[in-house]
């Protein structure tokens, strides 16, 4: 089999290195607040995820210099990934739905981002999580879309970010909508 394409091994090479320094940060990050919140790291739950996102950060670490000394049949194995069927391209699509729907749900539902009087959840752990199961969930929905409408790895990536990105949009906006007329705050009856 030929050596993949350039843009396919620069994709992927991209895509891992993205997901090694977004764990970095999410270690440096909620390292710290531990320390800042006074929380014994390796007592909380969270000390347990500092493990998780320094396993993901060297498995991709591993996966890019195999890569790079072109010892990994890796790019040439996704590049012929297909799930053939429609009971496949059905879940792709269901799977993608879910997605686009999770992402504002999750946003606004726990209101991340706001700050809210008596929390249940601390705040920042709370935002750390969104942004890092938003990383992931853009990375499902990329494979989602390759497996329902068989495009290529990096058209699926592509595709992903533009429709999360206008249904965030859309739901943000409509969060805004009232049916209360109104809803301004202006009324001709405060003129007086």
């Amino acid at each position: 089999m030929g050596k993949p394409s350039t843009s396919s091994r620069s994709f992927w090479l991209t895509i891992l290195a993205f997901t090694v320094i977004v764990n970095l940060t999410m270690m440096r990050a909620v390292y710290f607040h531990l320390i800042e919140i006074k929380a014994v790291v390796f007592r909380s739950t969270w000390g347990g995820l500092l493990l998780v996102f320094f396993g993901i950060a060297i498995a991709c670490v591993w996966l890019m210099i195999r890569i790079i000394a072109n010892r990994s049949q890796f790019i040439e194995r996704m590049e012929r990934f297909s799930l053939d069927g429609i009971h496949w391209q059905i879940l792709g699509a269901v799977i993608f739905i879910g997605i686009v729907y999770l992402i504002p749900y999750a946003k606004f539902a726990y209101k991340i981002g706001q700050e809210v009087k008596q929390p249940i959840y601390d705040p920042v752990f709370l935002l750390l999580f969104y942004y890092w199961m938003c990383g992931w969930m853009i990375l499902l929905a990329m494979a989602s879309l390759k497996v329902a409408f068989h495009i290529s790895w990096q058209g699926g990536f592509a595709t992903a970010l533009v429709l999360l990105g206008v249904a965030f949009e859309v739901f943000y906006r409509y969060g805004y909508v009232s049916d209360y007329p109104l809803s301004m705050g202006w009324s001709e009856g405060s003129r007086y």
